[in-house]
């Protein structure tokens, strides 16, 4: 190709370059509210879908810190040949862990214990309620703390399917770990730190016992073991409850210390 032509081509290609840098060098101002409308429609549908998204990734990652601390209880009892008990209590979401500890809503807190001797320290028929000897105690697992859920005494489901709705009903009122059951100070509890050395931090009312047979109870039952016990959680935000969507039924068989997870 003779080199005037090339030169013409490429100055033919310059200034077409030119008139589309030209032509999209900027927006009118209608372009650019259809631009902020759609950000903004975008924005208020996808904004509720990640706040459920986070709502259920809490309260899954929850459900599997209550089951997998269950489980881990349980068979510390059965390998131990000896008494265990998780202890569940609710503090401010909001703030920083107390000492001694706060009950409030949005933060749970696990705590596993066993018996040093293989007895259940106290008696079955204690009353008024007693607490468990700290000096007999050893801790199993370690404190764990849950952000952003609630405990929840849901009412029984029909008994009619699988679902949430339709889950298995208790056989007992008492059967429950939520925040109405059981009430406040009337089971036998635990306190941590245990050794009864330091000062005390939590004491752990709502608490499933588990014996050496791997048989599990709310320990306010008195000894008596139900088919199925329950962990009602629910979705929080800070200290404040979320309300209608993520709500979680964990159950726990009371022999085979089985669980299964109901989610609405």
């Amino acid at each position: 190709m003779p080199l005037t032509v090339a030169s013409s081509s490429i100055k033919l290609g310059e200034r077409r370059i030119r008139g589309w840098l030209r032509q999209s060098a900027g927006y009118t101002l209608t372009e650019l509210l259809v631009v902020i409308t759609i950000i903004t429609i975008l924005g208020v549908l996808v904004v509720p879908a990640l706040s459920s998204l986070t709502g259920a990734g809490n309260m899954t990652s929850a459900s599997y810190a209550i089951s997998g601390a269950v489980q881990a209880t349980r068979s510390y009892a059965m390998a131990h040949d000896t008494y265990t008990w998780l202890g569940f209590f609710e503090e401010d979401g909001t703030t920083a862990s107390a000492n001694p500890a706060h009950a409030g809503i949005g933060r749970i807190v696990l705590s596993a214990v066993a018996s040093t001797d293989g007895t259940m320290i106290y008696s079955s028929a204690a009353s008024p309620p007693v607490y468990i000897d700290p000096t007999r105690l050893t801790q199993i697992i370690k404190l764990t703390r849950i952000q952003n859920v609630h405990l929840k005494s849901y009412p029984n489901g029909s008994g009619t399917g699988t679902t949430f709705a339709t889950r298995p009903p208790l056989t007992s009122t008492s059967g429950r770990i939520g925040d109405t059951a059981p009430p406040s100070g009337a089971v036998p509890f635990f306190q941590y730190p245990v050794g009864g050395t330091v000062a005390v931090q939590y004491t752990f009312t709502n608490v499933l016992q588990f014996s050496p047979r791997g048989e599990v109870l709310v320990s306010s039952m008195a000894g008596v073991i139900t088919p199925l016990i329950e962990v009602g959680l629910q979705p929080a935000h800070g200290n404040v409850i979320s309300n209608g969507q993520n709500l979680v039924a964990l159950q726990v068989a009371g022999i085979s210390g089985n669980v299964i997870l109901y989610r609405q």
